[in-house]
């Protein structure tokens, strides 16, 4: 936070990153790398001369994000309000944008690293139909952007710090842009001194930054359990090696020393020990419950999905047909995890809404962000008939564009009730048609 809104110095700046980096950097590449299945099991050194090192990284971490994330936002937000201009303004500019792919990645990405940010800016390569700067919005990895908010009851964001490396002839240059209410500074870093190479003015009136957060902790959805996960890899990994102990075990030969077997190299490939004993011969193995190994990967997989409010699709009680109220229950944790998302990404999207409305109302409108209501629909199987039966008793409760709105298989509510229209007008056309044609 930032005690009042005077300009920021170079020394600020940079040690705003240099604070925000110490404190996050290393965080967003572990969970980043999580993600990817390059969970830390793949590091692990086992004891020298132990050649038996099986490294199972479990992409538990993907699953939980793209389950939870999946589930939250797989359906599009539906957008809806009683001006229709301004809906039809706003849905221009999404559909330009690829609204639903820029909110699915974002929604990823703070499943991932806890937070994300998007830039909404000006795009003078290309323009509109009064020859403006389409406006267009891009989100930017946590790691590489901060907001700096005051210091009031409800903090507002008052700069917003974006930074980026390049190279250049075999060096590296860090470039930063500065957001504030009504320019953008764009910097070079020189050593621990900045240069500035322009500035330009925007017509936002506010930040045109929007900070995506999944919960006020900042936490990913399975960072709460990266070490049952790497208990989990452990489990895994050590019974791959039992097994691989077993296969490759000593044979012992009692009473057969003075057989020439003296490297022990080719000791090791042939795996013979000879020994100076009575005649017998064996295989060396150590005693392995397996029983017990199961039974402790399969208390961690539990937990792993308890703690992270994920279910386990591949367990048995999703295999039976389940009405829709028996699914939610089973779907109930998720569905814990989905609202609290939900509020807080809702929260962002109406800045988002806001900025493009103080943008259009800077070309000579008058909207207001908050006559758009926006709906989130949950990403799951859905039973058609039952669905339009709901939909069909609402009509005579709430308006027709409210209860179109909870059809699940429509993703864009004013366009549908356009296409409703026009198929009306057409049937009335052909009416007068066939009127006309009987009165003549």
């Amino acid at each position: 936070m930032y005690k009042t809104e005077d300009e920021l110095s170079d020394k600020l700046i940079l040690d705003f990153i240099s604070d925000y980096e110490k404190d996050t950097k290393t965080k967003y590449k572990k969970m980043q790398d999580y993600y990817e299945s390059k969970n830390a099991i793949l590091s692990r050194t086992m004891i020298d001369g132990n050649d038996v090192n099986n490294k199972i990284a479990n992409n538990y971490a993907g699953y939980i994000t793209d389950m939870a994330t999946g589930y939250f936002i797989g359906r599009p937000v539906t957008y809806t309000s009683t001006d229709d201009e301004l809906i039809d303004k706003i849905q221009d500019i999404y559909n330009y944008n690829d609204e639903q792919d820029e909110n699915n990645e974002i929604a990823k990405q703070i499943s991932i690293k806890g937070r994300s940010f998007e830039i909404l800016y000006l795009d003078e390569t290309d323009t509109d139909e009064q020859a403006m700067p389409r406006l267009r919005f891009n989100k930017v990895q946590a790691e590489n952007m901060m907001a700096i908010y005051d210091y009031n009851i409800s903090p507002e964001m008052i700069y917003a710090i974006r930074w980026y490396d390049i190279k250049r002839d075999k060096k590296s240059i860090r470039k930063i842009e500065v957001y504030s209410k009504d320019k953008i500074s764009f910097f070079e870093q020189k050593g621990k001194k900045l240069s500035l190479l322009e500035e330009k003015e925007h017509y936002f009136n506010i930040v045109p930054v929007v900070e995506f957060i999944n919960n006020e902790e900042l936490q990913g959805d399975f960072e709460k359990v990266l070490s049952l996960i790497d208990a989990y890899d452990k489990a895994e990994s050590d019974s791959i090696n039992n097994l691989e102990y077993f296969a490759n075990c000593y044979m012992y030969l009692v009473g057969m020393k003075d057989t020439d077997i003296n490297d022990i190299k080719e000791m090791k490939q042939l795996r013979v020990l000879l020994l100076d004993e009575k005649g017998e011969a064996g295989f060396l193995t150590k005693e392995e419950n397996s029983a017990e190994t199961e039974n402790i990967s399969n208390r961690l997989k539990d937990d792993i999905h308890k703690f992270a409010m994920v279910p386990d699709l591949s367990d048995e009680h999703f295999s039976n047909n389940s009405s829709g109220i028996a699914m939610l229950y089973k779907l109930l944790g998720l569905e814990q995890l989905a609202v609290k998302k939900e509020r807080k990404f809702k929260k962002a999207l109406q800045r988002r809404l806001e900025i493009i409305c103080n943008y259009l109302n800077f070309k000579g409108a008058n909207y207001n962000y908050k006559d758009i209501q926006m709906k989130f629909m949950r990403n799951i199987p859905v039973n058609d008939k039952e669905n339009v039966e709901i939909v069909q008793m609402l009509q005579s409760i709430i308006s027709k564009k409210s209860s179109i709105s909870y059809l699940k298989m429509i993703d864009d509510v004013n366009a549908e009730l356009e296409n409703i229209e026009k198929e009306k007008e057409a049937y009335m056309v052909d009416l007068d048609k066939v009127s006309d044609s009987y009165e003549s």
